[in-house]
């Protein structure tokens, strides 16, 4: 089967172009501009959550930092609740065996009377 006719030219542009790419990303200065690159992007991405942060707490709106704390807090309080359920319900069971459990009682000899 003949392949498309922007396939083929695509894969005689990747042939004239690939070798020349490749030996551009091996480098080292393109791994030092990545890496510059990266840094930059980063130190953006803090100072524009900063920046929201500090418009959201304005307005007296939580930020993303609030709610991943209050999600931290619910969980701790659930797992705590999960455990004195746990702890309760084990009471109450040992407290249902100890009720079954037969108990004898003390018969009293009936005083015949004269």
């Amino acid at each position: 089967m003949t392949q498309p006719a922007w396939r083929q030219m695509y894969n005689e542009w990747e042939k004239a172009v690939a070798p020349s790419l490749e030996q551009l990303t091996a480098s080292d200065g393109f791994r030092d501009v990545m890496a510059v690159g990266t840094q930059i992007s980063r130190s953006i991405m803090a100072e524009t959550e900063k920046m929201s942060r500090q418009w959201l707490h304005m307005w007296n709106l939580p930020a993303a930092g609030d709610v991943r704390s209050l999600r931290r807090q619910i969980a701790s309080l659930d797992n705590e609740v999960q455990s004195l359920r746990r702890s309760l319900d084990a009471a109450n069971a040992a407290a249902a065996n100890a009720a079954e459990e037969p108990t004898l009682a003390v018969v009293e000899p009936i005083a015949e009377a004269n």
